[in-house]
């Protein structure tokens, strides 16, 4: 269910998706939405989801991932900012929204 999923990911301390190829990034979003910081990669997607709301990081570079995490470990207030920004970077995706642009994605895929 929609809202036990939310709960868990609620409880998270930080959100780690390391993605090396993603045409929308879905879980990022749902992340921010459920107050929680993200760490993604750089390069990627997910900078355009989460609009400077996340710490971004090489994702072939576990060196650049931990020293990400440990600064949101060290930081609150800077955790706390990156939260407050994801709730703001997250409130422009509905449901309806992502469902239409992962369907035009798919679309141009099929040509």
């Amino acid at each position: 269910e929609e809202t036990e999923l939310a709960s868990v990911m609620a409880a998270a301390y930080a959100f780690i998706y390391p993605s090396l190829f993603e045409g929308f990034g879905v879980p990022v979003a749902e992340a921010m939405k459920c107050r929680v910081p993200v760490l993604t990669s750089k390069d990627s997607a997910m900078e355009e989801i989460s609009e400077g709301a996340a710490l971004y990081f090489d994702p072939k570079n576990i060196d650049d991932m931990a020293d990400k995490l440990m600064r949101i470990y060290k930081d609150e207030d800077g955790r706390k900012a990156l939260i407050e920004n994801g709730i703001v970077a997250a409130q422009k995706y509905t449901w309806q929204q992502t469902a239409d642009a992962v369907w035009e994605s798919i679309r141009k895929a099929a040509g």
